[in-house]
């Protein structure tokens, strides 16, 4: 499984996006990272989870000289 995350507004924005992975509705238990350059959209490298289920991301925008960091909400789509 993959996630991709576009940064929809901002100023040039620079950096990298670090995709969470978690094995919980609550976000609590991360069982994978992955950290990716721009240019948006950024997609996280693959991850296949030890166990069937469902799972939830969290993409985090690093946030660079002219922009903000900014996350999404647990499982946000």
């Amino acid at each position: 499984m993959r996630d991709v995350a576009t940064l929809g507004v901002g100023y040039n924005p620079t950096g990298n996006v670090t995709f969470k992975l978690f094995s919980d509705p609550g976000c609590s238990t991360q069982v994978f990272t992955s950290t990716n350059n721009l240019p948006s959209p950024v997609t996280s490298d693959w991850s296949t989870p030890a166990t069937a289920g469902v799972y939830r991301w969290i993409a985090t925008y690093n946030g660079d000289a002219h922009n903000n960091a900014v996350s999404c909400a647990c499982g946000a789509p």
